[in-house]
């Protein structure tokens, strides 16, 4: 009799158990989404500032309507970080899912836009460290 009621004064004071499987799968994925999700928006608002910087190098050599273009893809990157951060997983698997059934070419426009402006900015940063030996 005293075994059976240390046992239920136990179960009383310790901590809840995950109600099933599916509970503690999804703690794990949250818990692998927090971090991809930080890493994720880190990685966007990198490509956003290399991105703009390769605006600024346009703009630098008369090249006004690519560096417009370019700072709307460094526009759109910072935005979508931010999103990328309030998103719940769920969420962005819908987003992403349903903006490449409605516009398959912005991703692949975007991927273009963000590859030539980056090779842009980094032929510029080649020609100041050859100019500068």
């Amino acid at each position: 009799m005293a075994k059976q009621k240390k046992s239920a004064k136990k179960a009383q004071t310790a901590e809840p158990a995950p109600q099933g499987l599916g509970e503690a799968m999804e703690s794990l994925v949250m818990a692998v989404y927090g971090q991809k999700q930080q890493q994720t928006a880190a990685a966007l608002l990198d490509a956003s500032s290399a991105v703009e910087a390769a605006a600024e190098d346009l703009k630098l050599h008369d090249r006004r309507v690519a560096a417009e273009h370019t700072e709307a893809t460094a526009d759109w990157l910072e935005t979508a970080a931010q999103k990328v951060i309030r998103m719940e997983p769920g969420e962005v698997t819908d987003v992403l899912a349903d903006a490449a059934d409605k516009h398959p070419a912005l991703f692949i426009g975007t991927a273009a836009l963000g590859g030539a402006a980056l090779v842009l900015w980094l032929q510029s940063i080649n020609r100041r460290a050859a100019t500068a030996q």
